[in-house]
């Protein structure tokens, strides 16, 4: 019996095993999943320290009984330590928000008005919990040993957390109205798109 191949039998045809792509590409979309479910797991756990330190502030002598009473080191230290926690708290909130933008954007000028809204919130965030932590010039009750060994002037300082936290509200505003720029040239109902831009843009209630 002939087994030999015959010119009219069809050509053998040689497959490619896709078991390394396969693998790189799983684990490179499992490995970038845990990594941004750790960061949303670490927020909680940042969220539930300072609401528990907030409340214990509140439980251990926040609130004076009269005007003589006077806060120790201990309170100031745990005034500054809730206020960082709210302002970091408030820009990673943004800052998650503004990566899901940046997933939708399709636009060039989208993603990079996105990444300065970003960047420059987180900077500024930086920057107003290291002047939380600094000395005030020529106030005594400022120059303590639980600050930094820098001061800034009471004014600027005052003047530097209100930008911020004007800066804050125009960003809440920017993220919340975002949507409607590239969510309204998508392929759906009118009334669809409506909803979804006003389900987005709740964050600016």
């Amino acid at each position: 019996m002939d087994l030999s191949a015959r010119d009219s039998d069809d050509p053998v045809i040689t497959y490619v095993s896709p078991y390394v792509e396969l693998n790189a590409g799983l684990w490179t979309l499992f490995t970038a999943a845990t990594i941004f479910l750790g960061l949303r797991i670490w927020c909680k756990v940042v969220l539930l320290a300072n609401n528990s330190l907030t409340v214990h502030e509140y439980a251990t002598g926040y609130i004076l009984r009269n005007t003589e009473d006077k806060w120790d080191d201990r309170m100031h230290i745990l005034i500054n330590v809730t206020s960082c926690g709210m302002l970091v708290g408030q820009a990673w909130t943004k800052t998650a928000f503004g990566v899901t933008l940046l997933r939708l954007s399709r636009q060039p000028w989208h993603v990079w008005f996105l990444w300065f809204c970003i960047i420059t919130m987180n900077l500024y965030m930086i920057v107003k919990v290291i002047f939380q932590w600094a000395k005030v010039c020529e106030e005594k009750s400022y120059d303590v040993y639980y600050r930094l060994d820098f001061c800034i002037g009471s004014t600027f300082r005052d003047n530097f957390k209100e930008g911020g936290n004007i800066y804050n509200i125009i960003m809440d505003f920017v993220f919340a109205t975002f949507p409607w720029l590239f969510t309204w040239d998508l392929e759906m109902r009118r009334i669809e798109k409506i909803g979804l831009c006003m389900t987005m843009s709740l964050g600016m209630m």
